[in-house]
């Protein structure tokens, strides 16, 4: 006798559910950004445009820490939101080794668009037992 598919099966996969979980969510708020005008918006960019929101230039390398990602892949995807006009970068006042970065006025349109998608896909989950920030 046989047992059912997944009976028995033990926690390791359960990263891969989370992953598969966290993926779903990411694509329904970049669709709810996309209802908003700004298709063109990944979640790493996403990410780090939230990250810098109330900073006036983060340190590239704290970003990427944040994202777990090298400074360089890091870099790239700031290269990609200045293309955008998403964000600026400068060099550091006390240091011009180090690069900040943060959102233009645009970028902060989009982390607006993103909090109203985010919350839209929280109500499509039905949150009503999350903890309230």
């Amino acid at each position: 006798m046989s047992a059912a598919p997944g009976a028995g099966d033990d926690d390791r996969d359960l990263p891969l559910l989370l992953r598969r979980a966290s993926e779903a969510v990411d694509a329904l708020v970049l669709e709810g950004l996309a209802r908003r005008g700004h298709e063109d918006v990944r979640m790493p960019g996403l990410h780090i445009l939230r990250r810098s929101r109330g900073h006036w230039g983060l340190p590239i390398s704290s970003l990427a820490e944040h994202l777990g990602v090298s400074a360089q892949a890091a870099s790239k995807i700031i290269k990609t939101l200045v293309a955008k006009d998403l964000m600026m970068t400068c060099p550091h006042p006390g240091d011009g080794r180090v690069v900040l970065a943060q959102p233009t006025w645009e970028g902060f349109r989009v982390i607006e668009a993103a909090d109203g998608a985010i919350e839209d896909t929280l109500d499509a989950l039905g949150d009503e037992g999350a903890p309230q920030s």
